[in-house]
């Protein structure tokens, strides 16, 4: 048996009763709605606007609350359409001018209110501005809408509800999204969740642990970690001690209340601390138990056990840094800008070494201590006294070893009481070392070294074409990593000067120079002081930024170091992992330790982030305007195309 399928046109006609009002109303002939309150709401919007540019002003409150009067008298108009429809919009429509007349009084409230206190004003403003731009917002969508219904003269309910719902959402989540923020800042809770704990130990810590050899059997050292069992620090450095033990370390995990009289022995009065004993020597570090605790000596510490490895594994010696001739300091950074030393110090006592000072109080204008291992001059702008640039050169005659980091004289540099050039001002500490250079049979140029075409991009000026680099080194033991990654590994200096030898005499007699590192090609020494090259009296080629000294003195042999740099081992850029390496190695060889292995070293020292204002500016718009934007316009862009899928979706019924 076959059926006929019933012809759309011959399905019977609904009833009267369940025709939609809005078919009903629909055919009867519809007048244009008028234009001018759409004219006068995108004026009030206007006002809003500029009222809240102005609020500091004493016009605003009356901006303000002439804006919400006139919003309130467009609203007037009576659309006509469904009777649903109409209704919807009017509710929409009060909701919104009540918000815009609540901001407005708000914002007038507080403007007004001088007696009120600094709380108060921000919550008046905010909660002001808040409903405001709500209000603002919900009449924006409620014109568009009459924008649309304009020519039939109809509303729709679905198409009201849908569009206010989207602007109350949007509005809704603003105003958490500020409350968030307020209540932050109020609260000012912080909370750090790097816990940073290295996985493995440094190529330096390594080196040391490879040479060390303790007692008569010269076993490697014995680590110890006293710790619960389950602690929450224990966790974060297990990695990092595994990765010891591997290369030769003799490791144990103990309890100090389980195990007392080695830890007396160890000095360890408490768990969460980490003993190393080589020996008859131990030193111990406390750490902490839980990861809280912790949390702040995790990322140092490659850097406390590679200490802690020195002092046990190598005799103590003693490093002088000069004073009182404005050298850099191992607290902060000068005043300048210039970065401090901390790093440097770091390394000297990774190698057991004792950091002291020398200056004039200290007896440098009469001698050198005997006990000095090494003396460092880190970066001086005031001249030395000529008793104190003869003991310096005695010292190195004698046998002695030296590091000397001298800045170069940059353009701005203050003037001093030498003379009102400040070229001639920053050169003057230079020129009181002139029996030191002559005794090393090194020098330094006296210019800053440029190069506009291979440099470090930093700022995005003409000032980083001072900020240069190294990545061609000699075979010398001072460099003999960096050597081994020649065009691989940058050592950074910030502004340097070339380091020259004498012309003349090079026989046997003299001291042995090799020059460790140099400048890319096209680079030129800036002897006009204004960072442009100058093809008449400047030349570009090739220089060098650092230079050792090798010279026999009886029994002994005299070393020294001579960079035109003293950022190259600042706290700055030693986070380069090349210059952290210059640095360990340079160290080793002065301390005449230069057969030990060395390796990578890390340098536990945080460095802030700095931006320019336009970066920051641009970051702060782009997290608070750009990502929500993103989000918005995205989310925008899937509810259309969703609506024009079940536009073009086949209208229901047919055959069957």
């Amino acid at each position: 048996m076959t059926t006929t399928p019933v012809p759309p046109s011959s399905t019977p006609s609904s009833t009267p009763s369940s025709t939609p009002s809005s078919t009903l109303s629909s055919s009867a002939p519809r007048a244009p709605l008028p234009r001018w309150p759409t004219v006068l709401a995108a004026l009030a919007l206007a006002l809003v606007f500029a009222g809240g540019r102005l609020l500091a002003e004493p016009a605003p409150p009356l901006f303000v609350a002439g804006i919400a009067l006139a919003l309130i008298g467009a609203s007037g108009r009576r659309p006509r359409g469904d009777d649903h429809g109409v209704r919807a919009l009017l509710r929409q429509a009060t909701l919104a001018h009540g918000a815009l007349a609540a901001g407005g009084g708000l914002l007038l409230a507080r403007v007004v209110g001088e007696v009120l206190s600094e709380d108060v004003h921000n919550v008046l403003l905010s909660l002001g501005l808040f409903l405001t731009a709500g209000g603002a917002a919900l009449v924006f969508v409620l014109e568009l809408l009459m924008a649309q219904a304009r020519p039939s003269g109809f509303v729709e309910r679905a198409r009201v509800e849908r569009a206010v719902r989207t602007a109350v959402t949007l509005w809704s989540a603003t105003g958490l999204l500020i409350g968030a923020v307020y209540a932050a800042h109020k609260a000012d809770v912080r909370f750090d969740l790097a816990y940073a704990a290295p996985s493995s130990p440094s190529g330096a810590t390594l080196a040391l642990l490879d040479t060390a050899a303790c007692g008569d059997d010269k076993a490697p050292p014995e680590v110890f970690l006293f710790f619960e069992r389950g602690s929450g620090a224990l966790a974060e450095i297990d990695d990092y001690f595994a990765q010891l033990a591997q290369k030769g370390a003799r490791l144990a995990t103990l309890d100090q209340a389980l195990d007392p009289a080695l830890a007396r022995e160890l000095k360890v009065t408490k768990n969460g601390t980490i003993a190393v004993r080589c020996g008859v020597r131990s030193e111990a570090y406390t750490l902490g138990v839980d990861r809280d605790e912790a949390q702040k000596k995790l990322p140092k510490l490659d850097g406390e056990v590679r200490t802690r490895l020195g002092k046990v594994t190598r005799d103590a010696v003693t490093v002088y840094f000069t004073v009182g001739h404005g050298e850099r300091s191992f607290g902060e950074n000068d005043k300048a800008g210039r970065a401090a030393g901390k790093a440097l110090k770091r390394l000297v006592e990774s190698r057991n070494g004792k950091a002291q000072k020398l200056g004039v109080a200290d007896g440098l204008s009469e001698r050198v201590p005997d006990d000095a291992a090494l003396v460092v001059l880190l970066g001086p702008t005031q001249p030395f006294l000529p008793e104190e640039a003869r003991a310096l050169a005695a010292y190195v005659d004698g046998g002695g070893a030296m590091a000397v980091f001298v800045d170069p004289p940059a353009p701005g540099t203050a003037a001093t009481a030498t003379g009102d050039d400040p070229r001639t001002a920053a050169a003057a500490a230079t020129a009181s070392l002139q029996p030191l250079w002559t005794a090393l049979g090194l020098g330094v140029g006296g210019a800053e070294l440029v190069n506009d075409k291979e440099y470090v991009k930093q700022s995005g000026t003409a000032a980083d074409h001072v900020f240069l680099f190294s990545t061609s080194f000699g075979a010398h033991k001072a460099v003999k990593t960096l050597s081994g990654y020649r065009g691989r590994a940058a050592l950074l200096f910030q502004q340097a000067q070339k380091v020259t030898r004498p012309e003349g005499d090079r026989g046997d007699g003299g001291p042995k120079v090799s020059m460790i590192a140099r400048s890319a090609a096209a680079t030129w020494e800036d002897t006009t002081a204004d960072r442009r090259f100058d093809a008449v009296g400047e030349q570009r080629g090739v220089f060098d930024f650092a230079g050792v000294v090798e010279k026999k003195v009886g029994d002994k042999e005299a070393r020294a170091l001579v960079v035109g740099d003293a950022d190259v081992v600042g706290d700055v850029l030693m986070t380069n992992e090349a210059n952290a390496v210059f640095a360990w190695e340079s160290l080793l060889w002065l301390l005449r330790d230069d057969d030990a292995p060395a390796g990578a070293v890390t340098v536990d020292e945080d460095v802030p982030v700095r931006h320019t204002r336009d970066e920051d500016t641009a970051i702060f718009y782009g997290t608070v305007l750009g990502g929500p934007a993103v989000l918005v316009l995205g989310g925008l862009a899937s509810v259309n195309r969703r609506r024009r899928r079940r536009t073009d979706a086949p209208a229901a019924g047919g055959a069957a």
